[in-house]
Formats: structure tokens, sequence, C-alpha cells
């Protein structure tokens, strides 16, 4: 029996160089995969630069900025 591929890790991704954000979509968006390359899209120009930003298989999703707020506010205590 074939061993199934693990689903990618949803995750809010910024690329370590130019820091903008990266969003995996169409065949990315469910495309099992490890590493991301900085390209041109709604967020910037891109960089080239290619990272892997974890041992597991990740996808780019959007950035929640409600919840980063919520979680970066100096007198947050986190969600409640």
């Amino acid at each position: 029996m074939p061993e199934s591929e693990p689903t990618p890790f949803p995750i809010a991704l910024a690329c370590p160089r130019c820091h903008q954000q990266h969003v995996d979509e169409g065949e990315w968006a469910t495309r099992v995969h490890r590493k991301h390359k900085c390209v041109p899209g709604p967020f910037g120009p891109g960089c080239g630069a290619v990272w892997q930003p974890a041992d597991a298989p990740t996808v780019g999703v959007m950035r929640s900025f409600q919840i980063d707020d919520m979680l970066h506010t100096p007198d947050s205590r986190g969600p409640h």
C-alpha cells in the first residue's frame, strides 16, 4: 500500500530576505512542498529567495491581522 503524502501545515509566511508576505495559490496551495520561493505577486516584486520554514510540508496562507493585533498589543493577554 503506498504511503499517503502528509497534509501541508498552513502558516503565514514572509520571505526571510525581503519580508514580503508569501501566499501559496493554485496548485501550490495543495501540493506537498517544504521550500518556498519569493516571487512577484500582489504583495510586492519578490526577491527570488528560496527558503524552507520548517522540516514538515507547509503552505503559505493569508496573515490574519485581527489575530496578530490581538496577540501583539502591549496590554493583551492573548485571545479570550
